[in-house]
């Protein structure tokens, strides 16, 4: 196309493609030719997908943490109901 810029590329193909890439078990540059467009779209959408990323990866960081504290809580119920069978029981 005249000025340097393409048609769009369909959001299905696109998806197909992302999907190939994430599998990793073929390079980039092989999946672009067997699609029949350069690795360096490819490379683009997967940096605008890592540039979108902070806001769900700290949301899901948070969620981690709330989780991670939760089961430490259990553990410890855990740990000191042991602790406390093994002292009635003479530390057996």
């Amino acid at each position: 196309m005249p000025g340097g810029r393409f048609a769009p590329i369909d959001p299905t193909k696109k998806q197909k493609v992302l999907d190939r890439v994430r599998l990793g078990t073929e390079p980039i540059a092989q999946i672009a030719r067997e699609f029949g467009i350069s690795d360096s779209t490819i490379h683009g959408w997967l940096e605008k997908k890592v540039s979108q990323a902070p806001d769900r990866v700290a949301s899901e960081l948070q969620r981690l943490r709330r989780e991670n504290a939760e089961l430490y809580e259990i553990l410890g119920r855990f740990a000191v109901d042991a602790e406390r069978t093994k002292k009635k029981n003479g530390g057996i």
